[in-house]
């Protein structure tokens, strides 16, 4: 287990309610017979949700049993496994590494032979909770990369046609992403090469299937995957446009408070934070913030990891005029003449908890060049169009103290503005 995890477990039982909460399957407070305490990692609020681990493990042996012996049906299973039953929100944290694991152990133990597709779809879902850094995670996803392929050589060796014809080759190709980002996390040379060789064979396949989603997001792992080989960082996401495809798919098909909706949500805005579109990212961070505490709570783990998102992309860096130190721009004081800052940071890519606070003259500042800063207009006697209009500073001149500001209010062209004609906006107004 991940010391990511074990944090994550400590945190829910360390934050009990008022109102001492008993495990809603067996009905008995306080910790199991094992001495191991009651966990919550879903989306339940309040009191409710709270369980003990072997209880809800032994729910979902007990539910996916039902799904494939009574029902026939491999989609109950997985979401025995995969969802809390009472919220119906996936699982997070240590209740979904142990299920993943327990979803794994049930399906070999009930013969996988049975069920090649159901066995290859565990062990995929399995490798993407496993802690690569240590040993024993590791060693457990090399075997289940093993055991996937040799699932996937004997489906395709037993009937070539019914193996197409089953929608097997998605299987496959969907398996390939898995083991190839499995491989990636190891980033060894030997599973770096072995990434690019599965990761390709996907994306070929999805391309054949002519699912352009998967291509894209198979393609964008494949150049992460090329940036870590090269030692080249990867800083810039996805591509916008697969980015924006990407998250459009997820809202479409698994709905906008979807937990795979917000995270592609969030690579989204990264892309265009990454893009010099700002306001945008900081708007839809914005929305999925509001989706992920309204459906998952303001504890959840997505809702924290995007809170966390937004207050990065809210972070105004700035340069003084005298260096090429990086620093956070706070606020302004003395009617703008003066601005607070923190810093300098001694990394640029880091968020700005670092530093001194000290206060400098406004016309000591300069505007990172490398990223796009939101700023209001005003003062402009020949564009007074523009003035009190918004938009995203791009293309900063030091030099000349000139950028080019990008609006967002649509049927607005970019226009080059000086630094005496706007200043720095620190919180976005509502739309």
């Amino acid at each position: 287990m991940s010391a990511a995890t074990a944090l994550i477990a400590a945190s829910n039982a360390a934050c009990l309610p008022d109102e001492t909460p008993e495990c809603w399957l067996c009905h008995e407070e306080g910790p199991d017979a094992s001495g191991k305490p009651l966990v919550r990692d879903c989306s339940c609020r309040g009191s409710t949700g709270f369980a003990h681990l072997s209880c809800i493990v032994g729910y979902a042996e007990y539910q996916g049993r039902k799904a494939l012996m009574v029902d026939n049906c491999a989609d109950s299973f997985t979401k025995a496994f995969d969802f809390c039953s009472n919220c119906e929100q996936d699982y997070q944290g240590l209740v979904e590494y142990q299920l993943k694991k327990a979803a794994v152990d049930f399906v070999e133990k009930e013969d996988g032979l049975k069920y090649p597709d159901l066995s290859v779809h565990v062990m995929k879902n399995r490798l993407t909770v496993l802690d690569v850094a240590n040993e024993e995670d590791k060693q457990e996803g090399e075997e289940l990369c093993s055991k996937i392929v040799s699932i996937i050589d004997d489906l395709k060796l037993d009937n070539d046609n019914w193996y197409v014809k089953d929608g097997l080759v998605y299987m496959e190709a969907s398996a390939y992403g898995a083991i190839g980002r499995f491989c990636m996390r190891v980033n060894t040379e030997k599973s770096l090469k072995r990434a690019i060789s599965v990761l390709g064979k996907g994306c070929d396949l999805f391309r054949l299937m002519g699912d352009e989603i998967s291509v894209l997001v198979a393609e964008e792992v494949l150049k992460e995957v090329e940036a870590q080989i090269s030692g080249v960082t990867h800083h810039h996401g996805p591509a916008l446009s697969s980015a924006r495809k990407y998250y459009e798919y997820c809202v479409q098909n698994y709905g906008a408070s979807n937990l795979y909706t917000i995270a592609a949500g969030r690579s989204f805005a990264f892309s265009l934070y990454s893009s010099g579109r700002t306001i945008e990212a900081e708007r839809l961070l914005h929305s999925l913030l509001d989706t992920s505490r309204l459906t998952h709570g303001h504890d959840h783990v997505d809702t924290a990891t995007t809170a966390f998102c937004l207050e990065a992309v809210r972070e105004r860096k700035v340069l003084l005029r005298s260096t090429d130190e990086v620093f956070i721009a706070l606020r302004y004081e003395d009617d703008r003449k003066s601005c607070v800052l923190r810093g300098p940071l001694t990394h640029a890519e880091r968020m700005g908890n670092e530093g001194q606070v000290f206060t400098v003259a406004s016309s000591d500042i300069a505007l990172h060049d490398r990223l796009a800063t939101p700023v209001v207009c005003h003062g402009l006697i020949q564009r007074a169009h523009l003035n009190g209009k918004i938009g995203d500073a791009t293309e900063v001149d030091r030099d000349n103290r000139v950028c080019k500001i990008c609006f967002e209010e649509a049927g607005l062209e970019p226009a080059e503005i000086i630094y005496d004609n706007f200043h720095i906006l620190f919180g976005l107004p509502p739309l």
